[in-house]
């Protein structure tokens, strides 16, 4: 109705119906209206080696969050751990308490480190939204992990 009212080339129809039944009448309108892709999707590059998966801890998630001073204190605000697969735990000779080396995208951090066995052998989880990581880039991404 807009484009009707402003005198547009295009835009003579007079109801939803007649918009309807002007775009299923195109020749690729069952082509367009398919679920099926129209080609293959592209896969991307499997990463090799470890991969970053990450969250954003609840009280990282804005600007209003992160200054409330209260919401800090909680123990849900504390600084992220970085979780490692059991496999890497063991090769990397950690033991409870110990500090890793994370590196991603030419940045690195040094952050606390536990094992996590519910992660698969190829992934390290290390929260975004966070100063201590923030500096590490995307949230997913390969990602390179020692001993610190």
């Amino acid at each position: 109705m807009l484009g009707n009212l402003l005198g547009l080339s295009g835009f003579d129809q007079d109801s939803s119906e007649a918009v309807r039944d002007e775009a299923l009448s195109a020749t690729d309108a069952l082509t367009r209206l398919s679920n099926a892709p129209a080609a293959a999707p592209a896969l991307a590059s499997a990463v090799r080696g470890l991969e970053r998966v990450s969250d954003v801890p609840i009280y990282c998630t804005d600007a209003l969050v992160r200054r409330a001073a209260a919401l800090q204190a909680t123990r849900d605000a504390q600084a992220p751990v970085v979780g490692v697969p059991t496999a890497l735990w063991h090769q990397l000779g950690l033991q409870a308490g110990a500090q890793v080396r994370v590196s991603q995208n030419g940045a690195a951090a040094v952050l606390p480190a536990r094992e996590d066995p519910s992660l698969a052998s190829t992934a390290v989880r290390v929260a975004a939204g966070h100063s201590s990581t923030a500096s590490l880039g995307p949230m997913f991404g390969a990602i390179s992990v020692a001993a610190a």
